[in-house]
């Protein structure tokens, strides 16, 4: 399926990835990866599902992400150099758990795939910001990483409410 082959080549890529365990920059790497696996399955939905309604979600995300990218494309100019740490080794066992565990295809209907995947893909992006918390030293960033956990809280309630709403009692 379209949607799934987004999560797949964005973790299949980022294994293949040299870090540099510098966490920010890492973080930076991941995150953007992670961010064009949305913007992928953001593509998918806009050109071959049939919800006005979820568009328009899929829309406001959209924009969202596009926003948060060329700001990580700013800070990786401008991040320092800090000492090394095992960021990097950790986001991609957390995203492989989270992706092996969570993933939940429908397989019917690409819509409620979507939000299905969109909502399991918010969640890997806050586990992944909240790991960063953890580790990180910019100021930007976990600034950056605050406001990307209470935006993403609110899209997996705008897509849960939708999911909910046109199939009830799919899980």
């Amino acid at each position: 399926m379209l949607l799934a082959q987004a999560t797949n080549n964005m973790l299949d890529s980022l294994r293949l990835n040299t870090y540099t365990g510098n966490t920010d920059l890492d973080f930076l790497h991941i995150l953007k990866k992670h961010q064009l696996a949305a913007l992928e399955m953001y593509q998918t939905v806009m050109s071959k599902g049939e919800s006005v309604e979820l568009k328009t979600i899929a829309q406001n995300i959209s924009d969202h992400l596009k926003m948060d990218m060329d700001l990580l494309d700013k800070q990786v100019a401008n991040t320092n150099v800090q000492e090394k740490s095992d960021f990097s080794e950790k986001a991609l066992m957390l995203l492989d758990s989270l992706t092996v565990n969570g993933l939940s295809m429908h397989g019917a209907y690409l819509d409620l795939d979507f939000a299905t995947m969109m909502m399991q893909h918010h969640q890997n992006a806050i586990a992944l910001a909240t790991l960063y918390r953890k580790y990180g030293k910019n100021k930007k960033l976990l600034q950056f990483t605050q406001k990307m956990i209470a935006a993403h809280k609110s899209d997996i309630t705008r897509l849960r409410n939708w999911k909910t709403k046109n199939y009830p009692g799919v899980s």
